[in-house]
């Protein structure tokens, strides 16, 4: 295990002398009642304690709460903990948290508190001091007659909040403001743009990474499940998974509210016995309140929710997360698995999936708050997103551990190991595959999507717009009905894969999207408003190709994993 610290070029961290080492082990041990730190909490707190700005990324369940709880008992002053989520609140050692929600008078009780320095913990929104300079300047007092000390939780939220949630974006405000107050990021997903950002917050202050390597979670079985067409056919298929897990709790999440809901009342339908709680972020805040209490407690096994119950959800025995649909990125799906397994016997985590649900979570992604100078960009970023679980989703060999944690490796990180685990592990014991050079496949799709552009261009009326299903029925040959209506049959490169190439149909859809995502094919979003309806709506489309696509993917080499079986046959 190595601590990469790539954006400093400083690579001491000072480490806080032997009689500080002393105390926390007894901090750790007294008052924790643990007997040894986990990977890197102790190097954390000596950087943080020392007045490091410092940024540690931990895998999910690592212990991250530890870091700071340890660190603000340590420190005489005020720790002030950033948090974009109100469950997390709920869920942390704190005994006040201000937010813009509570009433002036529980505010002003909370500050008095903090004025007399009974409270050494804090936890607030990022709106809370963006939009209240009244307690900003009170925090200024604290920090001159006793000191503070700045952690933000769940610090890759800054990247994933910049175009709706401005506060986020905007805490350079507290370094502009307290330029010589420490600074702590915790997260579990953090790729290397992300640490880029969250150094510009604390710039020209420095900044220590700490970072395991190992951020990925072996011990939790990721599988697939083609979701059943209709609600009913869904439920009985969530009760199936959950029968076959005798012990432990279980998180079920959907993507809207309605559908938590639908889920939830189903659920409470059939398993008359049992506990089982609704979560979303619609619900009252005692109702929240509530339930949360009540999950923490025991007394709730299933849980029906969204990714408003997400982050801060902090029990040992979850069993099982499963996916009513593919969550809105691998970052939310990294974190919301997390969940599960955090005493060490691992679990289960299922998606039930269809590549239908597509167009749900994108429209869904329009609902959220962003300012109309932002819209175009925030939507193609978030279609990247969803494209990237739907190929995560799509790939039926390749181990899904390395699928889902590889855009979170960094430069110099060793590769990450298959987990002989997941469904696609399993998989592939049963068949034969090889690694196959598609090289020449992927030069033609690329001269194909040339080809359909030019006709594009030219305003033919039988194509209008490119679909992934125009590229992929020119390669494969096809004779249907989209292939006949749009004469695919004149374009230079229809039926290659009958000549020269022998992939199946699923194979090239999936080179398709590797391109898109790659941006080697570019789509561009057209964004439309309704004043009748007062919504957004909007629609992508394949316009073109890098420049010079074709010489760049001919320096490439290309390689899939597909089954061993004999050259496709053409009727």
């Amino acid at each position: 295990m190595n601590i990469y610290i790539p954006i400093q070029p400083d690579n001491n961290i000072s480490l806080a002398k032997s009689s500080d080492t002393d105390i926390l082990e007894a901090a750790l041990k007294n008052i924790f009642n643990l007997s040894e730190y986990r990977e890197y909490q102790r190097e954390s707190i000596e950087s943080f304690i020392n007045g490091h700005n410092t940024l540690t990324i931990l895998k999910t369940g690592g212990g991250k709460t530890l870091i700071y709880a340890i660190a603000s008992l340590l420190f005489k002053g005020l720790t002030v903990v950033f948090t974009p989520l109100k469950s997390l609140m709920d869920d942390q050692l704190a005994t006040f948290y201000a937010s813009s929600e509570q009433p002036p008078e529980l505010q002003e009780r909370i500050f008095g508190e903090l004025a007399s320095g009974l409270t050494k913990v804090l936890l607030i929104t990022p709106e809370k001091y963006i939009l209240n300079m009244k307690f900003r300047n009170m925090l200024k007092k604290i920090n001159s007659l006793r000191g503070l000390q700045y952690v933000i939780e769940e610090a890759h939220c800054i990247k994933e909040y910049e175009y709706f949630r401005n506060s986020c974006t905007k805490l350079n405000v507290v370094k502009s403001e307290f330029p010589s107050v420490p600074m702590l990021f915790l997260t579990a997903t953090c790729t290397l743009g992300t640490a880029e950002k969250l150094r510009a917050i604390i710039t020209p202050s420095e900044l220590q990474i700490i970072r395991s390597n190992k951020i990925y979670r072996p011990d939790l079985k990721l599988e697939i499940i083609s979701k059943p067409r209709g609600k009913e056919k869904l439920i009985q298929a969530i009760i199936s998974v959950i029968d076959s897990i005798t012990n432990g709790r279980i998180i079920i999440y959907s993507a809207s509210i309605s559908d938590c809901i639908t889920v939830g009342q189903l659920l409470i339908k059939h398993y008359v016995s049992q506990n089982i709680g609704i979560y979303h972020g619609s619900m009252k805040s005692a109702d929240r309140d509530i339930t949360l209490k009540l999950w923490k407690d025991g007394e709730i096994r299933f849980m029906s929710a969204t990714n408003a119950f997400g982050m801060g959800i902090n029990v040992s025995d979850v069993r099982a997360i499963i996916h009513t649909t593919f969550p809105m990125s691998l970052d939310s799906f990294i974190q919301e698995i997390g969940r599960a397994g955090r005493d060490g016997n691992g679990g289960r985590n299922i998606i039930f999936f269809s590549r239908a649900d597509l167009q749900f979570d994108e429209s869904s992604s329009l609902t959220e708050m962003v300012a109309p100078t932002n819209q175009k960009k925030h939507l193609k970023e978030k279609r990247k997103q969803l494209l990237e679980m739907v190929h995560y989703c799509e790939n039926k060999l390749e181990c899904r551990q390395q699928l889902a944690y590889q855009i979170f490796t960094w430069p110099g990180d060793p590769d990450i190991p298959e987990c002989h685990n997941c469904d696609n592990c399993c998989r592939r014991e049963a068949i034969s595959t090889e690694w196959r050079n598609v090289s020449n496949e992927v030069n033609w799709i690329v001269r194909i999507v040339d080809q359909l552009i030019k006709r594009v261009t030219s305003r033919d009326p039988k194509l209008l717009r490119i679909s992934r299903d125009d590229i992929a029925d020119c390669f494969m040959c096809s004779k249907g009905k989209n292939a006949v209506s749009k004469d695919l049959s004149s374009i230079e490169g229809y039926g290659v894969s009958s000549e020269s190439c022998s992939i199946l149909n699923e194979d090239c859809l999936y080179l398709i999207d590797s391109l898109i995502l790659a941006e080697i094919i570019t789509e561009e979003v057209d964004i439309k408003y309704s004043k009748e309806a007062k919504s957004l709506s909007y629609s992508s489309s394949l316009v073109g190709l890098k420049e010079n696509a074709l010489n760049f993917v001919s320096t490439l080499e290309w390689k899939l994993l597909t089954r061993v079986s004999k050259k496709r046959k053409v009727t």
